[in-house]
Order: C-alpha cells, then structure tokens, then sequence
C-alpha cells in the first residue's frame, strides 16, 4: 500500500512539474510570450507619451481663434521684441521645441518679422478646419516663403507650425 501511494504522489509531482514547465514555457519563456510582453510595454509606454502630449497641448493656449489672430499676435510679439512670448505661438509638438524656436527668433527677428509681415492667405488651399496656409511672395509673385498654421483642438486656439 505504500509503494502504490508513493508512485501515486511520484506520478502527481511529474504531471504537476511537466504541467508548471509547459505552461512556463507557454506564458514566460517562448518567444510568442517574449513578444507580447514587449508589444504591451511599447503600448504603454504609448499610451503614457500620448497623455502626456495631450496634457502639454490642452495646456498650451497661446494663440488667435483663427489663424491671422495668431500671425497677428506673433508680430506683435516680434514688434515689442518679446521672444518669449513669440515662441509660444509654435506648436507645442512641431517641428522644433518652443525653445529651440526662442533661440531661432532671437537670432534672426528681423527676418521673422518681415516674413511675418508679408504673409497672405494662400490662394487656392483647400480649407481644412485643422491646417491654414500663408504665402510669402516675392517681387516676381512667386512663393518665397509657406507658414502652415494648425489647430490645437485641445485648448481651441491656431498655432504657427513651421515658418
């Protein structure tokens, strides 16, 4: 009777430890299982960068109701010489930081301005409710010089996307 219980609790150890490894392998050690662990860290990591940006642009409420308030108010901006102020007029998540915007403008505001200055509606754009177009010309009517304009739809205002 021993020996029968004894190969019993032997065979239940072996099925349980098979069992413990196969479901290991299957849930942890596979590479399917190595995927979807890395597959889920990238979406949060996602997830946690989207809230963020999104956070920074509800935050972010520097600029016009329409995109020639927002032209108008950078220029002005460039007028009294607040480069602080102007650089708050960029997309928060353009191209460049609002910083790296700052350091541009302080070394070239003259340019800014005149660019700024002569800026007009882009003929034939299609109208979007998120994207705007301004046209610099030159003397020979041709476009010198684009500032597409966005809209932050978290805080409700237009801002200068590139320049």
């Amino acid at each position: 009777m021993k020996t029968k219980t004894w190969k019993i609790i032997t065979v239940v150890l072996i099925v349980v430890v098979l069992l413990g490894g196969i479901l290991s392998w299957i849930f942890y050690f596979s590479p399917e299982a190595k995927q979807e662990r890395e597959l889920q860290k990238n979406y949060e990591q996602a997830q946690e960068t989207l809230s963020r940006l999104e956070e920074e642009a509800r935050a972010d409420v520097y600029g016009g109701k329409t995109p020639e308030e927002t032209l108008q108010l950078f220029i002005e901006a460039l007028q009294g010489e607040d480069f602080e102020l102007a650089s708050k007029y960029f997309a928060v998540n353009g191209p460049l930081s609002q910083n790296e915007w700052k350091e541009k403008i302080e070394s070239g505001s003259d340019g800014f301005l005149t660019i700024a200055s002569k800026a007009v509606p882009t003929l034939g754009q299609d109208q979007s409710d998120t994207t705007f177009w301004f046209s610099v010309y030159n003397n020979n009517e041709e476009v010198e010089q684009l500032i597409e304009m966005s809209f932050n739809e978290f805080s409700g205002v237009w801002k200068i996307e590139s320049l």
